[in-house]
């Protein structure tokens, strides 16, 4: 039986973006995106492989669709295409408003 205090952290969890600014500014970004979507922070989600995903190239926004989506949908599909609806018509009277 090994004890918390001495195992060695998840290389993917939060804690590891503390020593690399970039992959903690990546981390925001999608947290970001989770906020504003979702209501809720990439914390708040299931596990996802995002230091993978940051090591790997990709973009905040590719993370988002092609991790953090697919994911939740496997959940919660009917929940996340509504507010993903919800969202783009939010995003469409935005633009709307901004012509104005």
């Amino acid at each position: 039986m090994s004890c918390p205090l001495t195992t060695a952290p998840d290389s993917e969890s939060p804690s590891a973006s503390d020593s690399d600014p970039d992959y903690a500014y990546w981390r925001r970004e999608v947290d970001r995106l989770c906020q504003r979507r979702f209501a809720l922070g990439l914390d708040d989600l299931p596990d996802m492989p995002e230091r993978s995903a940051f090591d790997a190239g990709s973009t905040p926004q590719e993370f988002f669709d092609e991790t953090v989506v697919p994911t939740l949908r496997g959940d919660f599909r009917e929940l996340v295409d509504d507010v993903l609806e919800a969202s783009e018509y939010e995003d469409f009277l935005d633009l709307k408003g901004e012509d104005v």
